[in-house]
């Protein structure tokens, strides 16, 4: 394996590891008096890792964050690209409820339930939080992960499905195994979009629109 190569697995594999823990306390790092302490804490972190690689891309790597040129076509083809993507998210979800209904499954847990209600009574979290996994989420699993794997592997298929596999992983924190399944599918319509059309804007206005529908 070449250096260029190494460097973005590298680069993936302890970026990803460091979003799966310090995001969620996983090893309960530090101790919250409330749960609003720790999303406000928690999305900063998310932030952190984002910055993170941007430093690890540029002084490592030796290469920008994004590597692929963004493809402009007019305010036309942002609404029509915005709107087919919630569209498409959005019968996602009403089959994944309707599945949730039908067999009676638990998709999401306890922690997503209080997310909820956080949101409900603060208003500024919800802001804070939709705009966190809007622009951050998009630059690192799209703009990041993808741009990297495509190094990595040369596969146009390999890159679309273990992007979105790790969008999926990273979602798990809110529910069962049946809850990495809604965002994996979300993270496959994102992924074929960002590699055909290479626009990461029309990605995070939809992932912004989308989490604030969702999220209330």
């Amino acid at each position: 394996m070449n250096k260029e190569r190494l460097f973005a697995l590298i680069g993936i594999i302890f970026s990803f590891l460091f979003l799966l823990t310090i995001s969620t306390n996983f090893f309960g790092f530090f101790e919250f008096n409330n749960l609003e302490a720790f999303y406000w804490f928690s999305r900063l972190e998310i932030w952190i890792v984002l910055f993170t690689i941007i430093i690890y891309s540029k002084y490592i790597e030796k290469k920008n964050l994004l590597l692929w040129n963004t493809n402009n076509k007019g305010i036309i083809f942002y609404i029509i690209s915005v709107i087919s993507i919630v569209f498409m998210v959005g019968i996602l979800g009403i089959g994944y409820s309707l599945i949730n209904k039908y067999f009676n499954i638990s998709l999401m847990g306890e922690m997503y339930k209080q997310q909820q209600l956080i949101f409900k009574n603060n208003i500024s979290i919800l802001i804070f939080t939709v705009f966190t996994a809007g622009i951050t989420e998009e630059l690192i699993f799209r703009g990041y992960f993808m741009t990297r794997l495509e190094i990595i592997t040369k596969n146009k298929w390999s890159i679309i499905i273990i992007s979105s596999l790790l969008f999926g992983l990273i979602h798990l924190r809110y529910g069962n195994i049946m809850a990495l399944i809604l965002p994996f599918l979300i993270g496959l319509v994102f992924a074929l979009y960002y590699y055909k059309y290479r626009n990461l804007i029309v990605l995070i206005i939809s992932h912004l629109i989308i989490d604030f529908i969702s999220f209330n």
